[in-house]
Formats: C-alpha cells, sequence, structure tokens
C-alpha cells in the first residue's frame, strides 16, 4: 500500500515537471577545472533524483549493517519475552481450571511458574493464597496476599474480601470480622464488603451489628427491600429468643422496645415476644401486650396464643367475650374461650364452645379440651369416644396397631381357654 501511494506521487510529480517543462526544458551548466557540464534542467532533475534514492539505499543498508548485533539481541529478547509471556499465561490458566477442579498443590504450582513475567500477577497472588489455605498453608496464603496489597494498592479491597473469606474458612470470624469493618471504614461505599459483612454478622450472630448495618444497606438498595425485611426480623426474633432464654423480663422489654414500630406491628414478631414473656413467667405482660394488639389488629394465630396465656382468667374471659361480638365465626376465639373457661371450671360453656370448634373442625387439640370436660363432666364413656378420636387424628396408624395388637391377645386369650 505505502509503495503504490509513493508510485503514485513520483508519477504526479513527473507529470507535473513535463508539463511545466514542455515549452522551455531550462538549462544548466557546470563547470569544475577543466570539466564543463551541459544539461537540461529536467535530466539534471532526474539524475540528482535517482542519485538521491541510490544514496538513501544505500545508507539504509550501512544503518543495518552497523546495527544489526543491537537489533538483533533486541529482537531475541524480544521473543524471549513474548515465549515466557505465553507461557505464564497458559500457567495462569492452568492454575485456575486447577483449582477448580480441587488440585491444590497444582495449582499453587502453575500459578506461581511465571508470576515474575505475569501481566496480572495480582490475580496469580490471589488465586494461589486460594490454593495455599485449601493446603493448610497459612502462612503462604498471608504472604501472597501481602505481595498482591504491595502490587497493586488500588485492589485492597478485592485482596481484603479475599483474605476475609479465606479466614473464614479457617475458622477465624473475628479476623475476619475486623478485616471487612476496616475495608468499610475505608471504601463504604464498596456494596460487596457490606453484603460480606451482612452475611457474616448472621453466621456468628451478631444481631446488633447487623441491625445497625441494614438501614444502609436498604438506603443504598445494596439488598432487596424483600431481603432487608426478612433480616430484620430475623435479627429481632433472635434477639426476644435470647432474651427470654435468659428469662430476664427486663432485658426482653428493652429488646422490644428498641424495635422499630413497623416491626412491632408484626403478628409474627408479637408471637415471640409474647412466648418469650410466657417462658419467663410474666403471663401478665403477655396478656396486656395481646389484648392491645388485638384490638388494633385481629389476628387467628394470636387469638390462639391468647388462650395458652396463664394471666388473670376472669380478665381474658371479659376480653376474649368483648371480641366474640366482632368475630363470632372465629375459630381459634372459639377455641380460647373453651379453654379459659375450662381454666375456670366452668364446664358446661366450655363444652358449648369446644363442642361448636368441634362442629367445624374435628381437630385434635379441640378433641382433647373437650374430651378432659366431658370426663369432669361425669360423662366417661364419652371422654373415653373423644380421646381415642384424638389419637386417630393425631396418629391414626399408631391407633390401629394398638387394637390390632389388642385383638391378637383376645384372640390368644380364647384359644387358651378352650
Amino acid at each position: 500500500m505505502k509503495l503504490l501511494f509513493t508510485a503514485l506521487i513520483v508519477l504526479v510529480v513527473a507529470v507535473v515537471i513535463t508539463l511545466v517543462a514542455r515549452d522551455d526544458p531550462g538549462y544548466i551548466v557546470i563547470n569544475f577545472q577543466d570539466w564543463t557540464i551541459e544539461t537540461s534542467f529536467i535530466l539534471a532533475s532526474v539524475v540528482l533524483g535517482i542519485a538521491f534514492v541510490v544514496f538513501y539505499l544505500i545508507m539504509r543498508v550501512v544503518m543495518k549493517v552497523f546495527f544489526f548485533p543491537g537489533n538483533y539481541n533486541k529482537w531475541r529478547h524480544r521473543r524471549h519475552h513474548e515465549k515466557l509471556t505465553r507461557k505464564s499465561h497458559e500457567a495462569l490458566t492452568n492454575g485456575v481450571i486447577a483449582l477448580i477442579n480441587g488440585r491444590w498443590k497444582e495449582a499453587e504450582r502453575e500459578l506461581m511458574a511465571f508470576i515474575e513475567v505475569s501481566k496480572s500477577p495480582v490475580i496469580n497472588y490471589l488465586f494461589a493464597a486460594r490454593a495455599a489455605e485449601k493446603l493448610g498453608a497459612h502462612r503462604r496464603r498471608d504472604e501472597y496476599l501481602n505481595k498482591a496489597s504491595e502490587l497493586m494498592p488500588k485492589a485492597d479491597t478485592a485482596i481484603g474480601l479475599t483474605r476475609a473469606e479465606l479466614l473464614i474458612q479457617e475458622g477465624k470470624m473475628d479476623r475476619a470480622l475486623k478485616t471487612l469493618e476496616m475495608l468499610r471504614v475505608n471504601e463504604p461505599k464498596q456494596e460487596a464488603v457490606t453484603k460480606r459483612l451482612l452475611a457474616l454478622y448472621r453466621d456468628v450472630r451478631d444481631w446488633h451489628r447487623l441491625l445497625a448495618l441494614l438501614p444502609t444497606a436498604r438506603k443504598r438498595n445494596i439488598l432487596s427491600y424483600e431481603k432487608t425485611r426478612e433480616l430484620e426480623i430475623l435479627a429481632n426474633t433472635e434477639l426476644l429468643n435470647e432474651a427470654g432464654a435468659d428469662h430476664d423480663v427486663r432485658k426482653l422489654h428493652d429488646v422490644w422496645q428498641y424495635m422499630n414500630k413497623d416491626m412491632r406491628k408484626l403478628p409474627e414478631l408479637v408471637s415471640v415476644y409474647v412466648n418469650q414473656l410466657m417462658k419467663c413467667n410474666s403471663g401478665t405482660n403477655a396478656e396486656m401486650v395481646l389484648s392491645r394488639y388485638l384490638q388494633k389488629h385481629w389476628d387467628e394465630n394470636l387469638v390462639y396464643l391468647y388462650g395458652l396465656i396463664n394471666g388473670d382468667t376472669q380478665i381474658q374471659l371479659s376480653r376474649a367475650e368483648t371480641w366474640l361480638r366482632n368475630h363470632k365465626d372465629s375459630f381459634s376465639l372459639m377455641l380460647t374461650l373453651g379453654r379459659l373457661y375450662k381454666r375456670d371450671k366452668q364446664w358446661d360453656k366450655a363444652r358449648q364452645y369446644l363442642e361448636a370448634c368441634l362442629a367445624v373442625e374435628e381437630n385434635a387439640e379441640v378433641l382433647q379440651e373437650l374430651a378432659g370436660v366431658v370426663d369432669e363432666l361425669g360423662e366417661s364413656d364419652t371422654a373415653l369416644l373423644y380421646y381415642r378420636k384424638c389419637m386417630l387424628a393425631k396418629s391414626p396408624d399408631a391407633v390401629q396397631q394398638l387394637e390390632d395388637q389388642s385383638a391378637d391377645i383376645g384372640k390368644g386369650a380364647l384359644i387358651t381357654a378352650s
């Protein structure tokens, strides 16, 4: 392409000169000592042009011959470097494949083979650190990570995340947390760091820090609304359970008050709170929390739970009867009233509500409660019938097995008697 372009330029120049010199070719006289040269301007120009080209070509050849040793060495060095670079790339590829396939020793060896000429040594060091971790070589792992950090300080986030992940695999959660928290201080907008911190807080059950970090995750859309809400419910649930396990009503109350209002309106968290109050033998507080909630937010599961609270039975009966005005068809409310009247030893009313439940659904719990009430009323046969139905509802196979065994025993007794 260059040759064609050059030839075209020469042709154009020649045509221009020919056209200019057609009418007047010009005349040149060169006199040197006894020599005199006479010629036209056109011929002189052509001769000078040819002489210049020949001189240029000769000088190019001389220069190439003169600089040949140095150029040859550079060429050899460049070829050698390209060869090493190609081998380095192949070693990186082989190392990553070996790492994925679980061949840790081979992976580390390949990744470190040509790292001096690697175009991306940081990647080699990060993968080599993973291989060393799998081999249990924690010192080499730390050395690789430190070298990666020295080579590329800007990659501190990626290196720090890798370090934290490897520390987690080693079981050193405290060091992993410190690493991630330091990264977050230095790079507060890094989504990957926040995500990993949230996951680690969950793993180590550090619910307070998890809750403190969730607003940031929600504000920056690091996690979806559904995921942040799920984590918030989980953290608050676990904090309530931990407080209840300590049988510390004050601590349980503090955890509940620390929650935001939206969380305290969730029936699942109200249920956890009330259950823990019951475990702490604080039935009065449990009844108060649940009755206040049910006045504003009706929930069948919580109504069911209300009947299990061991509080002031008269107060509970009064409130439950009030709720019945607006919730006559509530199965849970009728079961709760049956239980409360049973606890108050008002057997007839207890029977009335429990039979109303039974008309809606033959539930094992209802059958068991009703059997107890009927037994107290002196109807033993009816009570036994309800107990049998209760057992059938809970475990029909077990009841059938018992009846078969009883039948076999009866047959054996008849055979013996005969």
